[in-house]
């Protein structure tokens, strides 16, 4: 199984670019165990070290900072994936404050409210992180806010510190990425939105840096002023991109994948390809040898093809000297118009006959599909199959009565009637 490499950007560019750069990484065996990890300027910094270690069987995970993205909730009727994405970007337009057009949406799970948790990013700055993430030549197995790997589990909200920027994820689906200075009030703005009850205050987890203690003493004071919350305080004695990447393998994969819509992935657990090379190989070569027997086989039967028409040719000619414009082209159309004319002569030739010829014609009629057949009629007395047949033009028509006089039959328009777009005409066959 691979090993998980977590990418987290420290921003997005504002304009496409093809290679990750200044980003943080943590490596971690598929057990949670991490190999290794840092801060690189370049993806070829970490590419040095697997190749060092050996280590290809990887699955990349990404994280964006959660300012990057607008989180929010939507209420969409209906159970149905389909129509749920359907109605999707007209559910969010209304709160985004830039063309619908323009964005990226993700679609996270149903929640306890009823209501859907749902991630908007801008369409190129996403698009140029996947990208990026793709150009390192190993599969990206998700993308995700990186707020939204908190570790959530058994408490109603998360804030992690880092420098001077808070990361927020709150229940139920309401992740973030907010300076210090705008904390308290982001924090009281989306969790007060639903009073607590004395008797049930919520329990906020918070991890905070050691080195940080002494300056978030102020921001702290102040949102434990807030009624109605349990505070616990945790030492982050980690760099966050470890919290996150624990958190993820602790709880399973928490929050929304962003790889939807365009950039679904189409089997996020596929083994790399390099296990398949000699497998590759050894298929190319014997593709190679196959279709080198077939080419042979296939220039013998041409061969043998080529003499047996010929022989058929000089037959046909001992049978018919007096034939001049046979060929072995037109032989078979040839014989069979003969065997229709002997067959007319002896008077046997009869509705069948005379339709299953018509229809052998129409099958070998160039772009038969645009004649369409609008009634068959037979006169026994006449011996005459009477056709009315639209085409997209005379040409066709005079095609396939071309094609049944040189069968040996005999082949008339009697009327053609120009319409739009179309012609209008009647065919009659006859034996001879």
């Amino acid at each position: 199984m691979p090993n998980k490499l977590f990418i987290r950007a420290l921003s997005l560019p504002e304009t496409e670019e093809q290679t990750l750069s200044d980003f943080q990484w943590a490596l971690y065996a598929l057990g949670g165990q991490k190999l290794a990890g840092g801060v690189a300027a370049q993806f070829d910094d970490v590419q040095q070290l697997l190749d060092q270690n050996s280590i290809d069987e990887i699955q990349i995970i990404g994280l964006i900072p959660a300012n990057m993205i607008n989180s929010t909730q939507v209420s969409i009727p209906g159970k149905q994936s389909r129509f749920v994405q359907q109605a999707l970007p007209f559910a969010v337009e209304e709160q985004l404050a830039e063309d619908i057009d323009s964005v990226h949406i993700a679609l996270g799970e149903k929640l306890s409210n009823g209501s859907y948790a749902v991630e908007v990013i801008n369409y190129k700055r996403f698009e140029s992180y996947f990208e990026a993430l793709t150009n390192t030549g190993y599969p990206v197995s998700a993308i995700y806010s990186d707020a939204s790997l908190l570790p959530l589990q058994g408490v109603d909200a998360v804030i992690g510190f880092e420098d001077d920027w808070a990361l927020v994820d709150i229940k139920p689906g309401t992740v973030s990425r907010v300076k210090l200075f705008n904390l308290v009030s982001y924090f009281e703005s989306v969790l007060l939105d639903d009073e607590p009850a004395d008797e049930h205050k919520k329990q906020v987890s918070c991890y905070i840096p050691p080195s940080q203690l002494d300056s978030l003493k102020l921001v702290m004071a102040e949102l434990q002023q807030t009624e109605g919350f349990e505070w616990v305080s945790h030492d982050l004695n980690v760099p966050m991109i470890d919290l996150l990447c624990e958190s993820w393998f602790q709880q399973g994969t928490k929050g929304i994948n962003l790889c939807q819509g365009d950039f679904k992935i189409a089997s996020a657990a596929a083994p790399s390809l390099k296990k398949w090379k000699a497998v590759a190989a050894v298929a190319a070569i014997w593709f190679v040898l196959q279709v080198g027997v077939d080419i042979g086989k296939g220039y013998y039967y041409q061969q043998e093809a080529e003499k047996y028409q010929q022989q058929a040719l000089q037959e046909y000619k001992k049978l018919f000297p007096g034939e001049r414009r046979v060929s072995v082209n037109n032989l078979r159309r040839t014989l069979q118009g003969k065997l229709n004319s002997a067959s007319s002569a002896q008077g046997s030739v009869d509705f069948l006959a005379l339709l299953s010829e018509t229809g052998y014609q129409y099958s070998k009629l160039p772009n038969n599909q645009a004649v369409e057949f609008k009634s068959v009629n037979y006169s026994d007395q006449r011996q005459e199959l009477t056709i009315e047949l639209r085409a997209s033009s005379f040409q066709q028509l005079d095609q396939l009565k071309n094609s049944l006089t040189d069968a040996g039959l005999g082949a008339k328009i009697s009327s053609a009637i120009n319409e739009q777009n179309s012609v209008r005409g009647r065919l009659s066959v006859t034996g001879s």
